[in-house]
C-alpha cells in the first residue's frame, strides 16, 4: 500500500484513510494502519495529519473511529507531536469528536496527556452546565488514565477518595486493573462504603 502510496500520493493518501480503512477485513485495516504509519516517517506527514484531524472532525462515525484508531498508534511513537493535537480536538463542538479524541490519548498512553484529561475528568463538577463535559467523555477520561497508568495513578485515587464523584467505580476498575499497591487503601474504603454500586473487579 505505501508503494501505490508513493505513485500518486495526494490521491492515495485520501483513498487510505476515507476508503481502505473502512474494509471489513482486519488484514486489510492493518496493512493501512502500516501503510499509514510509514507515510508518517517516510512521506506527507502534514498532510496526513490534516487528513486525520478532518476524519475525526466528521460527521461520519467510522470515519472518527478509523481516525481515533491511526492517531493513537502514531502517537505511540511520536507522543510530542500527537499529544497537543488531540488535546486540542478536546475543546471541538462534537460531542463525538471530543470523545474520539480521548479514546486515542488512551491508546497514546502518554503522561503527557495526564492534565488535560483530569481537567475534563473535574469539568463534572463545575457550576456552569456549558462548562461541564458530557458523562461519556469523562468516563472515557478515567479509562485512559488506567491506560496510561503509573504517574496517572493518583489521579485515579483522587476520583476514588471523591465520595461525590460519579465516577468512582470507573476509577476503581482502572486502578484494579492497574493491579499498584498504591491503590489498596482507597480501594478498601470505597468497598467499606454501603452507597458504593456493586462493581465487578477483574482478578488476575
Amino acid at each position: 500500500m505505501f508503494l501505490a502510496y508513493q505513485a500518486e500520493q495526494r490521491k492515495y493518501l485520501e483513498r487510505l484513510v476515507f476508503e481502505t480503512l473502512r474494509d471489513d477485513d482486519l488484514v486489510v485495516q492493518n496493512a493501512a494502519l502500516d501503510a499509514l504509519k510509514r507515510v508518517y516517517k517516510q512521506g506527507d506527514r502534514k498532510r496526513l495529519l490534516s487528513q486525520l484531524q478532518k476524519a475525526i472532525k466528521s460527521s461520519d462515525n467510522r470515519d472518527r473511529h478509523n481516525a481515533h484508531w491511526i492517531l493513537g498508534h502514531i502517537g505511540r511513537e511520536d507522543p510530542g507531536t500527537i499529544v497537543p493535537i488531540l488535546v486540542k480536538l478536546l475543546d471541538h463542538r462534537r460531542t463525538e469528536t471530543r470523545l474520539n479524541a480521548v479514546k486515542a490519548l488512551g491508546v497514546v498512553g502518554s503522561e503527557q496527556a495526564i492534565p488535560a484529561l483530569a481537567a475534563l475528568i473535574e469539568s463534572g463538577s463545575a457550576r456552569w452546565k456549558r462548562d461541564r463535559e458530557e458523562p461519556e467523555v469523562r468516563q472515557l477520561a478515567v479509562e485512559a488514565l488506567g491506560k496510561i497508568g503509573g504517574v496517572a495513578v493518583p489521579e485515579l485515587v483522587k476520583i476514588v477518595q471523591n465520595k461525590g464523584s460519579s465516577l468512582r467505580v470507573d476509577a476503581i476498575r482502572a486502578l484494579a486493573l492497574l493491579g499498584d499497591e498504591k491503590v489498596v487503601e482507597p480501594f478498601l474504603e470505597a468497598l467499606k462504603e454501603q452507597s458504593t454500586r456493586d462493581v465487578v473487579i477483574p482478578l488476575n
